[in-house]
């Protein structure tokens, strides 16, 4: 094949009934790396011409199990740089594919290194990487296995590959790049050992992101982390939070509760910003539940996709798939496994449910989950606002009168003495009521007397003032009552003669016979 390549070129440019070229087939067959680069030296073109399924030949390479790490570098290297961003017929980017058929690590570590941005993409069905890797998982191994996980020393097998490949896509989704970092797995190193892994993704794939990148693009990179308060380092290394990570991006339900039992320590460890995974995801969007079950796909539709594809609905609860709506949400699970975060304030001072409700976090959307978790903080202005919880929530750009309603529901004596207290009252120490006393009414201005004229004039002001404001309750009229002279009725008419009223001392007063 090398000698024909070499001594006819042009055949490297000839299409097959499917517009497929040699350089498609040679990837379709699982041809050596050596193979592949006489191809795409002899018609670079090829690279990024599509065939069958609208595949090119990257995509075709990385629909296998045993994808070969070589040939992907040398499509990579020879090609002209589109083609990780590239659709075939489902919407899959190669990093899609390379996640729905189980390809090594390392051919995703070299597809994240070549365009990291791809880790965010979504194919027709609304599935990033990550969600299509576990869709996999799911109708391999089932619910059951998945969801039987109560320790490090589960992730055997496939489940343990799975989970090397999911902190791999989440440290580039949540970070942002693929750099040198520390991943503690907590996965034993042997059944027989009882000493935890130590990933070091950097490590693993270093054979596949230098060749990549030049000796400034790395030292660039290098620097860029050094000054960036997002990561911490350990020995010169990024430290990686899986629960963090988790906390922040669109991950499966599942796999978030996996990375709290697997790191427990990290539901209460601050990471570079000195956050913990609940005030994470406090701020985070809400992500739409795709169930990713083996009642949601089948077999064939982890390996060709599904044809009913579904809009990505992020940040409404109100879109779910099936049974994925009965999955618990985030800020669930991370308060199930350690609700002390809920009382915890960030360094600026807001509290989670400061920053669910700020985020546009509805009632249901995990406001009430938090305040079920810390009672106290309903009472609790927002540091940033000096606000309330539910003068916060009535303050957002998007006020939920639900949300609203229910937080005040939850304490109405917040409002009972005005809606700015600065330490509301309990209802057994709230003040009464002000009551005017019958010897504190409302006196006349001060005047020697009142002729029988003024007086009925003044009377007949009252009861047309009173007609005009409709002041006709029952309260105001029992008060109004309180201020008339003793025997005026409730339209302000005394029952004697005028004339025999008077002022004196300030105090209307009848007129001794």
């Amino acid at each position: 094949a090398l000698k024909r390549i070499s001594s006819h070129p042009m055949e490297a440019a000839s299409m097959g009934m499917q517009g497929r070229t040699p350089l498609h087939v040679a990837c379709d067959h699982d041809a050596p790396a050596l193979l592949v680069q006489a191809l795409l030296a002899a018609y670079p073109e090829a690279s990024a011409m599509v065939g069958t399924s609208n595949m090119n030949p990257l995509h075709i390479t990385c629909s296998s199990q045993h994808a070969s790490v070589d040939v992907v570098r040398v499509l990579l290297q020879g090609g002209s740089g589109m083609e990780t961003s590239m659709r075939d017929v489902d919407g899959d980017t190669p990093l899609h594919a390379a996640c729905r058929c189980g390809a090594p690590i390392e051919v995703l570590a070299q597809l994240i290194c070549a365009n990291p941005a791809v880790v965010s993409e979504r194919d027709y069905e609304g599935l990033t990487p990550l969600l299509r890797l576990w869709v996999r998982y799911f109708v391999i191994l089932g619910d059951d296995v998945i969801d039987a996980v109560n320790g490090p020393a589960d992730l055997t097998g496939e489940l343990g590959e799975a989970w090397y490949k999911t902190e791999l896509l989440l440290r580039v989704a949540y970070h942002g790049s693929l750099l040198d970092m520390v991943v503690d797995t907590g996965i034993p190193a042997s059944n027989s050992g009882d000493e935890t892994r130590k990933l070091t993704i950097g490590d693993r794939a270093r054979n596949i992101s230098e060749p990549q990148l030049s000796q400034q693009q790395q030292e660039e990179q290098q620097d860029e982390a050094k000054y960036d308060n997002n990561y911490n380092h350990h020995e010169g290394k990024i430290v990686f939070r899986a629960v963090h990570a988790a906390a922040g991006v669109d991950c499966p339900r599942p796999v978030v509760k996996i990375a709290t039992i697997v790191h427990p320590d990290q539901l209460e460890e601050r990471d570079g910003n000195g956050l913990l995974p609940l005030m994470i995801a406090a701020s985070a969007p809400i992500f739409k539940v795709h169930d990713l079950s083996d009642e949601g796909y089948q077999l064939e539709d982890r390996i060709h996709g599904d044809d009913n594809a579904n809009d990505n609905d992020e940040g409404n609860e109100d879109f779910q798939d099936g049974a994925g709506a009965l999955q618990p949400s985030v800020i669930q699970i991370l308060l199930g496994a350690s609700s002390l975060a809920a009382s915890v304030p960030d360094p600026s001072g807001r509290l989670p449910l400061h920053l669910a409700i700020v985020s546009n976090k509805r009632w249901n959307e995990g406001v009430k989950d938090i305040l079920n978790a810390y009672p106290d903080a309903l009472m609790l202005a927002d540091k940033h606002t000096m606000l309330l919880p539910f003068m916060l929530a009535a303050a957002t750009d998007k006020a939920d009168l639900s949300t609203i309603f229910e937080l005040l529901k939850s304490n109405p004596v917040l409002v009972q003495d005005g809606i700015y207290p600065t330490k509301p009252s309990s209802p057994e120490k709230s003040p009464p009521r002000r009551v005017v006393e019958p010897d504190q009414r409302p006196t006349l201005p001060a005047q020697s007397e009142l002729t029988a004229a003024q007086l009925q004039e003044r009377l007949s002001f009252t009861t047309e003032k009173n007609e005009v404001e409709g002041n006709n309750d029952d309260e105001n009229a029992s008060q109004g009552s309180n201020m008339l002279p003793k025997g005026a009725n409730q339209n302000g008419v005394t029952d004697c003669d005028p004339s025999s009223l008077s002022l004196r001392d300030g105090k209307l007063r009848r007129n001794k016979k």
